[in-house]
């Protein structure tokens, strides 16, 4: 999901730069269109099949989902787990968040999306090319440094791929944090050098590398692992509802942040804000340190038993 919104990104940037916003909206409608068509052939989901009984059905998605995978195992998991959510009224599942184990996670996942926001993704994101001019950018044209930047997100989304499962989800963390806080102080140092009177011609490698910088680490770290921790450190029965609330949270947050944005530049200027999101992220990188356990390569019960010792 991670390397598909970086594609997007990236063919959008293109058309941004190249075309007028008809000929981009038009291009997108044909997309999403074909998309739907497409999804005309794609197999419905093992869960489903095992809902409505269809066992021969379900076999063929599982392996057309999953080539090497234990069809039998997966099968009957996936029989367990629709059976004890069957059985498990909504009410029910709601108190199962008053568990200390469970209500832990859910405060651990939600505050990564709220890093997720709070490192300004979108803002920096949605105005790169304003970012770039405001900056000063004058070596290469600030629409195809854009393009540039978009691209290198790919790469992130690739590196995050093989990364995550040698390294770990607590240091790719707090690498991306690290990395991410560096770049934002980048940014702000660029605006304060402008405003003391340096020379733009001299502060162009700058604000490159920052950009450059804030996009690979976005990517490889704190824009993927809040969505695999969410699907690790949670019971079955009550991902669903705990993917729901982390969502909304990271979705009020981001809410936040964008309308927030211009507001603040009036208020205190970019250099600041940049600042601000640093200091805001660089807390991420203690609260990953003592407060995420690592899931790599742990069962339920492992990361459960972290979960309650870090609460007790």
């Amino acid at each position: 999901a991670v390397s598909g919104l970086s594609v997007g990104n990236l063919i959008m940037s293109i058309m941004g730069a190249y075309l007028s916003m008809t000929m981009s909206a038009i291009i997108c409608f044909v997309l999403c269109f074909i998309l739907i068509v497409i999804f005309i052939w794609l197999p419905e989901s093992p869960h489903h099949f095992v809902k409505i009984k269809e066992e021969n059905k379900a076999r063929a998605s599982i392996l057309w989902y999953h080539r090497d995978c234990d069809v039998d195992s997966e099968l009957q998991a996936l029989k367990d787990f629709i059976e004890k959510n069957r059985n498990l009224p909504f009410t029910d599942v709601i108190k199962e968040f008053k568990i200390p184990y469970i209500w832990k996670a859910l405060l651990l996942v939600s505050m990564l999306f709220i890093y997720l926001q709070l490192c300004g993704i979108n803002n920096v994101l949605f105005y790169l090319e304003t970012i770039l001019r405001n900056a000063k950018e004058i070596i290469i044209d600030p629409s195809v440094i854009v393009i540039i930047v978009t691209a290198i997100g790919i790469v992130g989304s690739m590196l995050s791929i093989f990364l995550i499962d040698k390294f770990g989800r607590r240091i790719l963390m707090i690498i991306s944090s690290l990395a991410i806080t560096i770049s934002l102080i980048c940014l702000g140092t660029q605006y304060e050098l402008l405003d003391a009177g340096y020379n733009p011609a001299n502060l162009q490698a700058l604000v490159i590398f920052a950009v450059l910088l804030f996009q690979i680490s976005l990517y490889f770290g704190i824009a993927s692992i809040p969505n695999i921790v969410l699907g690790e450190i949670f019971p079955p029965h009550v991902k669903c509802v705990a993917g729901c609330f982390a969502s909304v949270i990271g979705g009020i947050f981001s809410f936040i942040s964008t309308s927030t944005y211009e507001p603040l530049i009036d208020l205190i200027t970019e250099k600041y804000l940049f600042y601000l999101y640093a200091l805001l992220l660089v807390t991420a990188v203690p609260y990953t340190y003592f407060c995420m356990p690592e899931t790599k390569g742990k069962s339920l019960q492992q990361i459960q038993e972290k979960l309650i010792g870090k609460s007790e």
